[in-house]
């Protein structure tokens, strides 16, 4: 499991904003303006990756980042989790160079699960430039379902496969079993932004699902253990 951290004074203020009704600042497209300072440009992606990345055609522009774009599953209600339930998101990231206007840069990433309401469970990580929180917003829908609030935190990553655990604790405690969304954000400085968002069922029955990629998030999948 990622560590989490304390809530970022960035996140206060942006979360006091929202509430004034400024609203999330959802500018589309790359991670424009970031620091030089980050760790590093794009490297080659690790040799022992996890999964193979996928070679299927990546979804249309338009179902990205909208709520509409996946089935909404039956709302959580049963009983709690057991202890022992762990959940398990692998992905893969590979630049695919679009962009083209200069350097590229490791791209911001979010995991996290959201409920039947479209609303924040837990973030499983949140990967982003550390000296700088600026632009945070560009993670358009993480933005908006936790308002800022940074948990898990970490520096951005070179392209290769990752993975990142859940143990079925969230802000209320153990969650209960049913239906959530799995979230998959990327956005990057000269780069496209994508997301992956799909329904699971957690509760006393172990799965294993293949997410549909997307673009440069070209692998991902989602399991599940009791």
């Amino acid at each position: 499991m990622w560590v989490g951290s304390t809530e970022s004074r960035y996140a206060e203020v942006s979360r006091r904003a929202m509430l004034k009704g400024l609203g999330v600042a959802a500018a589309a497209g790359a991670l424009a303006g970031c620091s030089n300072k980050d760790d590093q440009v794009f490297v080659s992606s690790p040799t022992d990756s996890s999964i193979d990345p996928a070679t299927s055609t990546p979804p249309a522009p338009e179902a990205l980042g909208t709520s509409g774009a996946a089935p909404v599953p039956a709302a959580a209600t049963g009983a709690p989790l057991a202890a022992t339930a762990r959940l398990t998101v692998e992905f893969t990231f590979a630049t695919t160079g679009e962009g083209g206007r200069g350097p590229a840069r490791n791209p911001y990433i979010a995991v996290w699960v959201e409920n039947a309401g479209e609303e924040l469970v837990h973030t499983l990580a949140i990967w982003h430039m550390q000296q700088n929180e600026r632009w945070l917003h560009e993670l358009k829908r993480w933005y908006t379902v936790s308002g800022g609030f940074e948990v898990n935190t970490g520096p951005t990553r070179v392209p290769g496969s990752y993975t990142v655990e859940w143990d079925g604790t969230g802000r209320a405690g153990r969650v209960t079993s049913g239906g959530y969304f799995i979230c998959i954000e990327a956005a990057r400085e000269h780069g496209p932004y994508e997301l992956i968002r799909e329904p699971i069922e957690l509760g006393a029955s172990p799965m294993r699902k293949t997410l549909a990629p997307s673009n440069e998030l070209t692998a991902a999948a989602v399991s599940y253990t009791v």
